[in-house]
């Protein structure tokens, strides 16, 4: 967006010269868009959040006096926590219309890897994420082996364990279906005698 051009790695430019990546970036939006990134949810969250902090950002904002306040790197200062709340909630409208904007046009398809064997142990971000209520996480074998792939709540307790087997090396997708857990953070983690990973998702219903 505008004004943020200092923000940008140089690597995402290059990323984006990749048509591969970029296919799988407008595939993402356009799968996305309408329902997990619609204006109307992620608003109705922040609402909820915002209830659910009430009382802890009364005592955040009384031990460190910061509203009114410029700390850096914050861009706006407001005197009220609100309107944080309403800028915020503004600041994620614009950058929707911006996406929906730039990431126009239906995905080409793109090459199928299914069949190659990886050189090394990788754990991929679920897709999609923030989720309601299906996601696919993908991990990668190098090698034929031993592999179990859980997933966590925010304190640590095993939700479900989704696969404990003796798998082929490969690219592998396992879909998780959160229907019967309440939004929130979630982990999941694979693991290996020789690899182990975690990575946080958001379901978001």
């Amino acid at each position: 967006m505008g004004g943020e051009s200092f923000l940008i790695p140089n690597w995402w430019l290059k990323l984006f010269q990749d048509s591969l990546f970029q296919n799988k970036v407008y595939a993402r939006w356009q799968n996305v868009k309408a329902n997990i990134f619609n204006t109307q949810k992620i608003n109705h969250y922040i609402d909820s959040l915002t209830i659910l902090l009430d009382e802890s950002k009364t005592r955040n904002f009384e031990k460190w006096p910061v509203l009114g306040v410029w700390v850096w790197p914050n861009y706006y200062v407001f005197p009220t926590y609100a309107e944080e709340v309403a800028f915020l909630k503004s600041w994620i409208n614009n950058r929707l219309n911006w996406m929906n904007t730039n990431m126009i046009g239906e995905p080409s398809s793109v090459e199928n890897l299914d069949d190659e064997i990886p050189l090394e142990f990788s754990l991929e971000q679920n897709y999609p994420n923030p989720f309601n209520p299906v996601t696919t996480i993908s991990f990668a074998l190098p090698i034929s082996i031993q592999t179990k792939v859980t997933v966590y709540d925010i304190l640590g307790r095993e939700v479900q364990v989704l696969k404990n087997d003796f798998l082929n090396a490969g690219y592998h997708r396992i879909v998780f279906n959160a229907n019967d857990l309440s939004s929130g953070v979630y982990f999941y983690k694979i693991e290996t005698s020789s690899f182990s990973k975690s990575k946080q998702m958001l379901l978001l219903k």
